[in-house]
């Protein structure tokens, strides 16, 4: 049945059928029960579940229209299962998670951080207590999991600078520093997106940053970058730099 919906979903001519409150809320609810009793037709069940709701995923205007059931219902479903104990629906519920937040916080019209609408309270809450309460978890999981959780963070700190706090309170201001190095198995396009949210928002003082060695690290990525020709982060790297400047000018006009 669930492979049937897989197919419509994905057709011009079913999907806005099938595609309503009370298919968003049944597909929670498997999601909800889907390990209660675990056995190679409920994996295979679950499995097919994922696919059909990654599908909906695709299409922003079913998610624009149905927006309360999918954040309310599903979006929470599915971020119970970044902590199972199984891995492949650990890390199949957190790709299917970052693809839905994306599409919400990219969306002008629900996520809104300067009106703070209740869509975008709904997602904060929902980023707070579902994803960045077990983000330590998700960056010391095996692979692509970290992957995953730094693509998400990269954009939730990208749209919404005030996460930025967020992450100092948690403490992982400093572990992501750990990563924004030449050789680290998590230095990635993602990671550089990072830091350089956190150094653009002016929340972490010119201090923090010198004693997380920010300068030492910098100069060994550029200089990477001039050797192997890393174009994919000279920009961020170069805002990265301009802001450090300004800083330092600031805290120079205050001596």
């Amino acid at each position: 049945m669930i492979l049937a919906f897989c197919e419509m979903v994905n057709s011009s001519s079913f999907k806005h059928k099938l595609v309503k409150p009370s298919f968003v809320e049944f597909l929670a609810y498997i999601i909800d029960h889907s390990e209660d009793k675990v056995t190679t037709q409920s994996n295979d069940f679950t499995r097919a579940t994922f696919g059909a709701i990654e599908s909906i995923s695709k299409h922003s205007k079913l998610l624009n229209q149905h927006q309360q059931e999918f954040l309310v219902k599903l979006l929470p479903a599915i971020a119970n299962k970044i902590v199972s104990q199984t891995a492949d629906v650990r890390f199949t519920a957190l790709k299917v998670f970052t693809d839905y937040v994306t599409q919400f916080m990219c969306e002008e019209k629900i996520y809104q951080p300067q009106e703070n609408s209740q869509t975008t309270q709904q997602l904060n809450e929902l980023l707070l207590k579902k994803f960045l309460a077990n983000y330590g978890m998700v960056v010391t999981d095996k692979e692509p999991m970290p992957l995953y959780g730094l693509k998400l963070l990269s954009v939730i700190v990208e749209r919404n600078q005030a996460f930025v706090m967020i992450l100092r309170r948690l403490q992982l201001v400093p572990i992501l520093f750990e990563y924004f190095e030449v050789g680290h198995a998590k230095f990635n396009a993602f990671t550089v997106k990072i830091i350089r949210a956190i150094v653009a928002s002016r929340e972490i003082e010119l201090t923090e940053l010198l004693e997380m060695q920010i300068i030492e690290k910098l100069n060994k990525i550029m200089a990477d970058v001039v050797s192997s020709n890393m174009e994919w982060c000279g920009d961020h790297l170069l805002i990265i730099i301009n802001e450090i400047l300004h800083l330092a000018a600031e805290l120079k006009k205050k001596d």
